[in-house]
């Protein structure tokens, strides 16, 4: 695990998920982009999907 995962990972476990699209806080289920490190909401990711802005990724 590298140094930018694990810090990804503290922040995750430390602060609530904020979808960097719409907003909505407080997230229990979000998406994480693996080159920014930023959240969104499974409704904003669904339609980066469906544009193909975003895809989903494998869990590690």
């Amino acid at each position: 695990m590298s140094f930018r995962e694990a810090r990804q990972l503290v922040l995750n476990l430390v602060a609530p998920a904020t979808c960097v699209n719409c907003g909505a806080h407080n997230l229990e289920v979000f998406y994480t982009s693996s080159q920014e490190g930023f959240h969104l909401c499974p409704a904003c990711f669904e339609s980066r999907d469906v544009r193909q802005v975003a895809e989903e990724g494998q869990a590690s």
